[in-house]
């Protein structure tokens, strides 16, 4: 269970520095990244949205609670991301239940993702 929780610790450093190359080693091929406005991403998709269209200033999981079944571990937590979209100065915290999903696949992979924005 501390190899997944530190692999999503990683994926969040990824996006904090702009590390594609170590976010996509994170990935796994059949990646669905479905963010809390609806919005569902594939693999590909989802790192373009990284590369292009979105900056993570700080994102951290407070992890609820896990639940691992031999090769998944489902990751459940409040997500509190600090964002700020290309080209824009305006930085806009983001509170969200989330739900991450990782399969073992010569180490662990992000396979699926889920978040519902919280009130306020």
């Amino acid at each position: 269970m501390t190899s997944v929780l530190a692999a999503s610790r990683k994926r969040a450093e990824a996006l904090e520095t702009r590390d594609g190359s170590l976010l996509r080693t994170l990935l796994a091929e059949e990646l669905r990244y479905t963010h809390a406005t609806g919005i569902t991403h594939d693999r590909e998709g989802y790192l373009a949205f990284v590369r292009d269209r979105q900056q993570f200033r700080r994102v951290s999981l407070a992890v609820a609670c896990t639940f691992e079944d031999m090769d998944t571990v489902v990751v459940r937590g409040q997500l509190s991301q600090t964002i700020q979209r290309h080209g824009e100065s305006q930085r806009i915290d983001v509170q969200s239940l989330a739900t991450e999903i990782w399969v073992r696949r010569d180490g662990w992979r992000f396979a699926v993702f889920q978040s519902t924005r919280l009130p306020g």
